[in-house]
């Protein structure tokens, strides 16, 4: 089975106001209490986030393109 990655932006003027609290690891957490893991890679030029899509679409049932919210 294969694994897609995705990378998802993240604003990078909300990048700039929290950038010396955030790490290069995230846990993301949903309203159910499920968490996921993703990466991210601390870049001023185009800040974004590394995920394994496959996992997050079964896990969700995705079919399509989505906007995530992510509140901090």
């Amino acid at each position: 089975m294969w694994r897609l990655l995705a990378s998802v932006e993240v604003n990078p003027k909300n990048f700039n106001k929290m950038k010396n609290e955030l790490g290069q690891k995230w846990n993301l957490g949903d309203a159910d209490s499920n968490t996921h893991h993703v990466s991210f890679n601390n870049s001023f030029v185009k800040p974004f986030l590394t995920v394994l899509w496959d996992e997050l679409r079964t896990f969700y049932n995705l079919t399509r393109d989505h906007i995530v919210m992510l509140n901090y």
